[in-house]
C-alpha cells in the first residue's frame, strides 16, 4: 500500500515525465515524510566561494539520476532561501542542448559563498524538486540573461580590480580573538625582530602600481593599564605605511591606499613600536589583502573581480572552447552576459555597469567552475518526540554493542534516547556540522523531552579543518571566552556551556563527554562504568593528593587539600588515613608520588588532586605526583576510580594528540578511571578550591549523581562569587550519571 500511494503521489506531481528508478526512490521517500513540502533531492556542499557548476554526471554518481525531470521543476536553496540558478538541459542526439528536461550533458550553475565557521568551510545548498503549485512558497530565482550585444570592433578594457588574500594557518592559539578563525601566521614577541612575509602578485598593470592594503593583526595580551597595550607599524616592500595603536585581546585592522607593489615578489612586515608603561607585547598576523589593478588574465580558466569600464572587456587565459560571463549584482541578483570566445580570449560588454564579474572557461570535457560536493540525503529520523531523561548524542561510527550496553545500563534508572549527531545537523543546523545545531537541540530536549543528563559519545579536536593534523572531530564542542589575567582564553572548549539554558554563563544541565574515537575504546569505558557501579572491594576509599607549596603566590595546596576533605561528610573524611593523603610538603615528592600510585592501584572510589597541572602532569614537585605517560601502567583493572582534578588544563579534551590527563585516565584501557572531572582552560587556585569545596559538600551524599552535584556546586559558587573559568571551563569527561554513593 505504501508503495502504491507513493507512486500515485509521484504521478500527480510529475505528470507524464519519465523518471529514473533512483529518482523515484529519492522523491518517494521524501514525499512520504511530508508530501506538502518541496522534495529535497540532494545536498551540494560548497567549500570554495565562487561560481559553481554541478553536472548531471556529478548527481548521478551519488544516486540522484534526474533523467526526465523538467528543468523548471529544479530549485536550489541555502538555509531555506532560494538562490539564483541557471539550468542547462540535456544534450540531444545531435549534440544540442534542450531547455526542457534534465539528463546526460545537463548542468546547473549557481553562485555560492563558503561558510565562515570555526568548524567547517562547507555550506550546505539543497537541490529540490518543486511543483508548479509549490513555487508560490518556494519561488525559483533564475539567473537572468543580459542581451547586450558584443561588438568585436569596440575598444576594450583589459584591466580589473583584483584582491589577493594571503593567509597562513600555521599556529593555533587558544587566546586568538578571532572567534571563527583561531589560526594565524604565528606569535611574535616584542623582544625579537618580526619576520618578513614574501607574497607574489601577477599581471600588475604597469609592472608597478599603487595598491590598497588591508591587514589583520591580533593582540595576544591584555595589560591591566590605562590606554593601549599595542603599537606597531606596517611596511610593504620596506616602505612604512603608518602605525597603529589598539588595546587588549582584539583584532586590529590596518588599511592603507598607498602600498606600492610590483609584479612578482613583494614583502609585508610589521614592527613593534614602544608604549610607555608596557613592558612587552605579543602580536600575531592573521592575514592581509592587497587590492590592485591587474590585467584580465584568468587563472585555471577562472577570473573573478571588480570591473569599472564603460564598455567592453576582454579576458585571456581561457583554455576551453567556450566560456561563460556572469555579473554578480548581489548574491540574489546574477546575470549571464553574451560573450564571444576567440583564441582563448573572451570578449563581453559590461554596458557600463560596474561591479563583480566572473569569467569561466567551460566545455564538455573540463571547465574552470568551482565544484560543489554532492552529498546524499540523510534518512530523517524522529528525534523530537518521546522521553529523554538521559540523552545520548553519538557519532554513527560508534554504533554497536558497546553503545547498546550504555543505553541498557542507564535504562535501568532513566528514559534513554540515543540520537545520531548527523540527525541534529540535518534537522537543527541546515545539514552542516556546527555546535549551534547541537545547542538548539539540547535546549529543545530540556524543554520538551524531560532531559536531565546529556552525554556526548565521541571525541573532539580543535583542528577541525586539518591545518596541522589529521585528527577528526566526531562531536564538536562550544568555545567560550574565560578570563586568564594577562592572557584571555578566547577558545575555552566547553561542553559545560551546552548546559547553560538561560544564557547566564552558569550551567543548568549536566553535560558529559565520553571522548572515545573507536568502538573498542567505548567498550572499555562502558566496562569501567559497570565495574564502578559494582565497586567490589574498594567502595568508600578516597585518595587526596596535592602539589607542593607555591610560595611565590602564597598558596598552600596542602591546606587546600585539607579544605576539600573538611567539606566531605564525616564518614568519608574520617576514612582518609595518612597513606591516602599524598602531600609533597609533608612526605616529600618521591613518597607523595609513590602513595598516589599505590592507592590508585589498590582501588579507590575517588581520586582528588589539587595543585598546578597541565595537559600531561599533576604538580610541579619532583617527581611530579603523576604524569599522563604513567597512567597506562596503573594496575587497577576492574577497580576504576572517579577522578577530580583541581588545576589548569588537565581535561583539555580537544587536544589533537589526545594525551591529556583526562584522556589518559578514561581511554587507556580497563585500568584508570570511569569518569574524570577537570579544567579545560586556565583557572585560578582560588576558583578551583572554592568549587572543590562546594562539590565535596554534595557529591558524596547518597543517591546524587556526579552531574547533579556539579551543577548544584557551580550554581552555589556563582551565587556568591564569579569564576567564569570554573563555571564554563570545568568539564565532565565521562558519565554524568555516575554515583559515588548509590
Amino acid at each position: 500500500m505504501k508503495q502504491n500511494k507513493t507512486q500515485n503521489v509521484l504521478t500527480t506531481a510529475f505528470g507524464k515525465a519519465k523518471l529514473s528508478a533512483s529518482i523515484l526512490m529519492l522523491m518517494g521517500a521524501s514525499l512520504l515524510m511530508n508530501p506538502a513540502q518541496a522534495v529535497e533531492l540532494i545536498h551540494l556542499m560548497v567549500g570554495e566561494s565562487g561560481m559553481q557548476r554541478v553536472t548531471y554526471d556529478d548527481l548521478a554518481q551519488q544516486g540522484a539520476d534526474l533523467t526526465g525531470v523538467r528543468n523548471s521543476n529544479l530549485n536550489i536553496t541555502v538555509d531555506g532561501n532560494p538562490v539564483p540558478i541557471l539550468v542547462h538541459g540535456r544534450t540531444d542526439t545531435k549534440g544540442r542542448g534542450t531547455s526542457q528536461f534534465f539528463g546526460p550533458g545537463a548542468y546547473i550553475d549557481f553562485y555560492a559563498e563558503s561558510a565562515d565557521s570555526l568548524y567547517t568551510n562547507e555550506r550546505a545548498f539543497t537541490l529540490h524538486f518543486v511543483t508548479r503549485q509549490e513555487r508560490r512558497d518556494l519561488p525559483r530565482i533564475n539567473i537572468m540573461a543580459d542581451r547586450t550585444k558584443v561588438d568585436a570592433t569596440s575598444d576594450v578594457s583589459t584591466v580589473y580590480l583584483h584582491t589577493a588574500v594571503f593567509e597562513e594557518n600555521n599556529y593555533y592559539d587558544f587566546s586568538s580573538p578571532t572567534a571563527t578563525d583561531p589560526w594565524h601566521y604565528g606569535q611574535n614577541y616584542s623582544i625579537f625582530s618580526t619576520p618578513t612575509h614574501t607574497f607574489e602578485l601577477t599581471d600588475v598593470v604597469g609592472g608597478t602600481a599603487t595598491a590598497s592594503l588591508r591587514s589583520e593583526v591580533l593582540g595576544m595580551v591584555d595589560f591591566d593599564i590605562e590606554g593601549n597595550d599595542h603599537h606597531y607599524e606596517v611596511l610593504v616592500n620596506d616602505v612604512n605605511l603608518g602605525d597603529q595603536r589598539f588595546d587588549g585581546n582584539a583584532v586590529d585592522v590596518f588599511t592603507s591606499d598607498e602600498a606600492v607593489v610590483s609584479d612578482g615578489s613583494n614583502t609585508f612586515k610589521f614592527n613593534f613600536r614602544p608604549i610607555a608603561g608596557v613592558p612587552f607585547d605579543i602580536l600575531a598576523l592573521n592575514k592581509f589583502e592587497v587590492s590592485y589593478l591587474r590585467h584580465t588574465v584568468a587563472e585555471a580558466s577562472y577570473l573573478e573581480g571588480e570591473f569599472n569600464t564603460s564598455g567592453h572587456a576582454r579576458v585571456s587565459g581561457i583554455t576551453q572552447q567556450d566560456a561563460v560571463v556572469y555579473r554578480v549584482n548581489s548574491p540574489g541578483n546574477i546575470q549571464i552576459l553574451e560573450s564571444v570566445v576567440n583564441g582563448g580570449q573572451v570578449l563581453f560588454n559590461t554596458s557600463g555597469v560596474s561591479g563583480k564579474y566572473i569569467v569561466v572557461g567551460a566545455d564538455d570535457e573540463s571547465d574552470g567552475f568551482r565544484s560543489p560536493r554532492p552529498q546524499k540525503l540523510l534518512a530523517i529520523e524522529d528525534i523530537s518526540d518521546g522521553d529523554a531523561e538521559y540523552l545520548i548524542i553519538a557519532h554513527s561510527s560508534l554504533e554497536g554493542d558497546a553503545l547498546n550496553e550504555l543505553v541498557q545500563l542507564r535504562s535501568a534508572e532513566y528514559s534513554v534516547k540515543l540520537v545520531d549527531v548527523e540527525q541534529i545537523y540535518a534537522q537543527y543546523g541546515a545539514h552542516v556540522a556546527d555546535a549551534a545545531a547541537i545547542q538548539k537541540y539540547i535546549h529543545f530536549a530540556a524543554e520538551n523531552l524531560g532531559t536531565r543528563f546529556v552525554v556526548f559519545v565521541g571525541n573532539d579536536t580543535y583542528d577541525y579543518k586539518k591545518y596541522a593534523t589529521n585528527s577528526v572531530s566526531l562531536i564538536p564542542t562550544k568555545y567560550q571566552t574565560t578570563p586568564g589575567g594577562l592572557l584571555t582564553v578566547t577558545q575555552t572548549p566547553s561542553d559545560a556551556a551546552y548546559g547553560d539554558l538561560d544564557g547566564d554563563l552558569v550551567p543548568d544541565l549536566p553535560v558529559g563527554r565520553i571522548s572515545v574515537r573507536t568502538q573498542d575504546e567505548l567498550q572499555s569505558v562502558v566496562n569501567k562504568l559497570k565495574a564502578y557501579q559494582r565497586r567490589e572491594g574498594y567502595a568508600g576509599r578516597v585518595l587526596v593528593a596535592a602539589d607542593k607549596e607555591d610560595a611565590g603566590n602564597g598558596i598552600s595546596f596542602t591546606q587546600d587539600a585539607e579544605a576539600l576533605i573538611s567539606a566531605m561528610p564525616k564518614a568519608w573524611r574520617d576514612s582518609i588515613r595518612s597513606d591516602f593523603r599524598a602531600y609533597p610538603d609533608v612526605d616529600g615528592g618521591q613518597l607523595a608520588h609513590e602513595k598516589t600510585l599505590a592507592a590508585i592501584n589498590a582501588g579507590v572510589s575517588v581520586v582528588n588532586f589539587i595543585g598546578h597541572s597541565s595537559h600531561t602532569r599533576w604538580s610541579f614537585s619532583t617527581p611530579p605526583i603523576l604524569l599522563s605517560s604513567q597512567i597506562s601502567s596503573l594496575t587497577n583493572v576492574n577497580k576504576p576510580a572517579l577522578v577530580t582534578q583541581w588545576g589548569c588544563w588537565n581535561s583539555y579534551y580537544v587536544d589533537p594528540a589526545g594525551n591529556t590527563m583526562a584522556d589518559s585516565f578514561l581511554l587507556g584501557g580497563e585500568n584508570g578511571a570511569a569518569t574524570v572531572l577537570g579544567a579545560s582552560t586556565l583557572t585560578t587556585s582560588e576558583g578551583e578550591r572554592s568549587l572543590g569545596v562546594e562539590l565535596n559538600k554534595r557529591m558524596y551524599n547518597q543517591g546524587i549523581t556526579i552531574g547533579e552535584a556539579v551543577i548544584q556546586a557551580k550554581q552555589a559558587l556563582a551565587a556568591n562569587e564569579d569564576f567564569p573559568a570554573i563555571q564554563l571551563g570545568w568539564q565532565i569527561i565521562g558519565d554524568p550519571a555516575l554515583k559515588i554513593n548509590p
